[in-house]
């Protein structure tokens, strides 16, 4: 099956400006992704090309969605002065090193830690409704400190305190 064109970047250049100026108030004014296609469609030429017209339009970063080799991050990384984010990297790309030599800032790193939840939320559920009790499960929750850190407890109550006088 054939590759759908890339639309030129004399097309996406106002596009970008448009969604730039939409997000003017937005702490992050706006994020382009480019995606797999773009660095392997056009090839990494192309890629550059779009990353330089894509940070001429105001974004705050580039988003590489399908990056897999160093020399696509490194040349993203030549082609613009914007922070790169990187999704869904294999283990080629894991040298966090390499990484923020490189422009990236922020990798994601998978969904293990929502997948690891989906699963203590499932085993806890099934160890209720089996007939366990709940202080059977002491040894398995967080702790108060830990949920007085995830929680930031403390800023809650010191903006309960401001707010709800």
């Amino acid at each position: 099956m054939a590759q759908p064109r890339l639309v030129g970047t004399a097309v996406l250049r106002p596009q970008r400006i448009a969604g730039v100026d939409l997000h003017q108030e937005d702490t992050v004014r706006a994020l382009v992704q480019v995606r797999r296609r773009e660095l392997r469609g056009g090839g990494i030429g192309e890629a550059e090309k779009r990353v330089k017209a894509y940070q001429e339009t105001g974004i705050d970063a580039i988003f590489l969605a399908g990056a897999s080799k160093r020399e696509e991050v490194e040349a993203m990384h030549r082609a613009t002065r914007l922070p790169l984010m990187l999704g869904g990297a294999p283990p080629a790309l894991s040298d966090r090193s390499f990484l923020a030599t490189h422009g990236v800032r922020i990798a994601l790193q998978g969904h293990q830690p929502f997948y690891a939840a989906a699963k203590a939320v499932y085993d806890t559920l099934k160890y209720l409704r089996e007939g366990g009790a709940p202080a059977g499960l002491k040894d398995r929750v967080a702790s108060e400190e830990l949920l007085a850190l995830a929680l930031k407890q403390n800023e809650y109550k010191r903006r309960q305190g401001s707010y709800l006088r």
